[in-house]
């Protein structure tokens, strides 16, 4: 069960992700599409950017506001805009009602999938699959918006709109390219960077009993018990 979940998270993992992009992209501008291609790469940008951006304010903000995301899940946003945005162009060749909704439940299916992985191996919660997904949302809307996507016949886009995820997904897939720790490090540096979202400052611990009247503790010289906690940020050291 675990090897089956791995292989559907490995799906949306960006080393399959990144190079299935570029070849489609590629694919589409060797047939003339140049329209298509570049309305492909830039919601493509458009949805893993958002993603990237809503990282870099969630990993090191979420915790400050009591928010359930602390970082959104990328291989549902990276699922949903790119076999999303695959089947937006799919569908505007004109195929059947039939094939239209199967293909497009096929999708819902893959991106649905994808999330609970996320989930079943402890990755991400569900808001942050939620939120991943409503990012990638952002893709397909694009692409569907454009009029006209495309310039030249049909039936040869649709053989490759087919072949290409299949033979890349089969290529690359079980490659993994951690990008969520250096994700995570650079949100943490800008943070400390610009001082905001900052741990709160903890100062030496006191004395969780009350000290004989007349008498005070000082911070440096207490023994364990309870912090106490000034509610300004604190200046990372080295």
């Amino acid at each position: 069960m675990k090897t089956l979940v791995l292989t559907v998270t490995g799906l949306a993992d960006q080393a399959v992700i990144l190079p299935l992009v570029l070849s489609v992209a590629v694919m589409l501008l060797a047939m003339g599409e140049r329209r298509a291609a570049t309305w492909w790469s830039m919601a493509i940008a458009v949805a893993l950017g958002g993603t990237f951006v809503a990282k870099l304010l969630f990993i090191p903000c979420g915790p400050h506001f009591g928010l359930p995301v602390r970082s959104p899940s990328g291989h549902s946003a990276a699922a949903v805009s790119v076999y999303g945005g695959l089947f937006v162009l799919a569908a505007r060749l004109g195929l059947s009602r039939l094939v239209t909704v199967v293909l497009g439940l096929a999708v819902v299916g893959l991106a649905a999938a994808v999330g609970l992985s996320r989930v079943a191996l402890h990755a991400h919660n569900f808001p942050e699959v939620l939120v991943g997904s409503m990012i990638g949302l952002a893709a397909p809307l694009i692409l569907s918006l454009v009029r006209p996507l495309y310039v030249t016949g049909t039936l040869v886009r649709l053989r490759w709109l087919t072949a290409v995820p299949v033979l890349v997904s089969v290529l690359f897939i079980g490659g993994q390219a951690g990008a969520e720790p250096r994700i995570s490090r650079f949100a943490y540096l800008w943070a400390r960077h610009l001082q905001v979202c900052q741990p709160a400052r903890t100062a030496s611990v006191l004395p969780l009993v009350a000290p004989p009247q007349g008498q005070r503790h000082s911070p440096a010289g207490g023994e364990s018990g309870a912090t106490v906690v000034f509610p300004f940020p604190a200046r990372f050291e080295g």
